[in-house]
């Protein structure tokens, strides 16, 4: 069975889902869980490990770390990681990360 076009009175359900995060300022808050629910996967190993706290905002991911060692290791990585999140993300979203 075909999709039917629309007529001026429907609408998509996704559309109305994205309009209402927006409107809401859900959105911003979920692509913020979902950067934190991607970080360990991304970063198996002495980064994740080491990871105190994860912050999102703005597309600005601030970290905290408890390893020096796992510092150098994410500030060589940094792109690597940027890359790698936003394509779990599915879109351009963490623009930055920022460990503290």
């Amino acid at each position: 069975m075909g999709k039917m076009p629309l007529d001026r009175n429907q609408f998509r359900l996704g559309d109305a889902i994205q309009k209402f995060l927006k409107e809401s300022g859900l959105e911003e808050k979920l692509q913020q869980h979902r950067v934190a629910s991607f970080w360990d996967s991304v970063l198996e190993g002495k980064i994740a490990a080491a990871t105190k706290y994860i912050k999102v905002k703005d597309g600005v991911v601030s970290v905290g770390l408890e390893s020096s060692v796992a510092r150098q290791e994410l500030h060589m990585r940094k792109r690597e990681v940027i890359a790698a999140l936003n394509e779990k993300m599915g879109r351009d979203y963490v623009q930055d990360i920022r460990v503290h």
